[in-house]
């Protein structure tokens, strides 16, 4: 008897928690429905604040989104040799740093810095770089997430290129964009810094060219003549493959070391042939097509956020007395 009281207790209380959930929603609906009402209410009375603000942050949209005024997004790839990835990054964020507009008293302006004229350099905005990562089987992708920035990366799954950066800004004249990229890639190359650790990587690759280089030639003089001493000294050789059997002894060819040292040092060759400054662009500059602001959901989109302001600034004039002598008061 006992047992059954509990179960039927638990049903209510099962019963009563599904009446809460089902009173919960229903309230919610009605605050939403007396909300929207509200605000039609409002917009009925103050319907010239409303449709103002609308209109005002729609034609500011409009005018924003000209075809002289719509930023495009810049994007290119660049090679590093020899330098350092973070000095790259760390002297790429000084040109996103920079102030567009000469500032006494302060650092040097992004005129200044990309010797560009001021035309030119004041629709530039949004400069950031972008690492390149990579996974076991060699795949690369930019990390637009910065995954990697600041985080010990599992190098069992990716890893960060260490001689590749994105590098991405906004223009307001995408025709002059190759320029203003050359410009970047010349500032980054003009760093001490930078140029210090390419000097040191071009003068390893020449010393290690050097040592290919009388590696490749010992290896074939060394071979020709031992090769040709023990073939003169036997009547009869058999050859197999890459071995050759003289007389009772075999001897092992060296083409493979001497086809490693060949590869390592065509390597080395075009290394020193593409590492022609410390930052090389791996492609041009390139502009997307499509501006940074949609020509049409642009403007709705800020329409829609005038008419939101304009409905608070409605509640505002409305309710003003009211809320200034809740201020007022003690």
């Amino acid at each position: 008897m006992e047992k059954t009281h509990m179960e039927t207790n638990k049903e209510m209380t099962l019963l009563e928690f599904l009446q809460l959930i089902v009173r919960s929603i229903v309230w919610l609906f009605s605050t939403i429905w007396k909300g929207i009402v509200s605000c039609l209410k409002l917009f009925y009375r103050k319907w010239w604040v409303v449709l103002g603000m609308g209109l005002l942050a729609w034609a500011a949209a409009v005018y924003c989104n000209r075809p002289g005024h719509r930023a495009y997004e810049v994007n290119a790839r660049v090679n590093l040799y020899g330098a350092d990835l973070y000095h790259v990054e760390e002297t790429y964020r000084q040109i996103a740093n920079a102030p567009t507009f000469p500032v006494s008293g302060l650092q040097t302006d992004l005129s200044e810095l990309l010797n560009l004229p001021a035309s030119e350099t004041w629709i530039l905005g949004w400069f950031s770089s972008y690492r390149v990562l990579t996974n076991p089987v060699g795949a690369k992708w930019v990390d637009f997430s910065n995954y990697a920035v600041g985080v010990d990366v599992d190098t069992t799954v990716v890893r960060v290129v260490n001689n590749e950066l994105l590098l991405r800004f906004r223009t307001k004249h995408p025709d002059k964009a190759a320029m203003v990229g050359e410009a970047i890639v010349a500032y980054l190359n003009s760093n001490p810094v930078i140029q210090g650790e390419y000097r040191l990587y071009r003068q390893q690759l020449s010393e290690d060219l050097q040592r290919q280089t009388a590696q490749l030639v010992l290896l074939d003089s060394i071979s020709r003549a031992f090769y040709k001493a023990q073939v003169n000294a036997a009547p009869a050789l058999t050859r197999e493959k890459q071995n050759i059997l003289v007389g009772h002894q075999e001897l092992t060819l060296m083409n493979e070391d001497i086809d490693k040292v060949y590869q390592r040092k065509a390597k080395i060759e075009k290394e020193l042939a593409l590492s022609t400054s410390p930052v090389v662009i791996a492609n041009q500059f390139v502009v997307n097509i499509l501006p940074v602001h949609h020509r049409y959901l642009f403007p709705i989109g800020i329409a829609i956020i005038g008419l939101i302001l304009g409905m608070i600034l409605a509640c505002a004039i409305e309710h003003w007395k009211e809320w200034l002598q809740v201020l007022r008061e003690k």
